[in-house]
C-alpha cells in the first residue's frame, strides 16, 4: 500500500505530467481511477485523476474524484472506479485518524 499523499492537489497538473510521460497509457492508468471508450493513450479515454505519477493517492485529489464520480459520464469501469477510490477513502481516513 502506497502512502498517502498530503500535498496540495492539482488533477490539471498531474494529467499534464501523465500525458506528457515516457509512456502516456501506463501513467494515466495509474493516475486515474475511471477509463472511457478510445485510445488508452488520450487523455480523454481516462477520468478521476487522484494521484501524481509515481505516488500515493493524494488525499484531495480523492475527495475531488469522490465528489465528482456521479457527475463523470462515459465510464466503462463504473463499479470498479467507485470501489477503487472508497477503498482509498478508507486508507485516508484511517490515516487521518492516527
Amino acid at each position: 500500500m502506497a502512502d498517502i499523499d498530503f500535498s496540495a492537489w492539482h488533477g490539471s497538473d498531474a494529467m499534464s505530467q501523465a500525458v506528457n510521460s515516457a509512456d502516456p497509457a501506463a501513467t494515466l492508468n495509474e493516475i486515474c481511477a475511471g477509463k472511457r471508450a478510445g485510445d488508452p493513450e488520450l487523455e480523454s479515454s481516462h477520468a478521476l485523476p487522484h494521484h501524481y505519477p509515481g505516488k500515493g493517492p493524494n488525499a484531495d485529489g480523492v475527495r475531488n474524484a469522490e465528489a465528482r464520480f456521479n457527475q463523470t459520464e462515459g465510464l466503462s469501469n463504473k463499479p470498479e472506479a467507485k470501489a477503487h477510490l472508497d477503498n482509498h477513502m478508507k486508507q485516508i481516513q484511517a490515516a487521518d485518524k492516527k
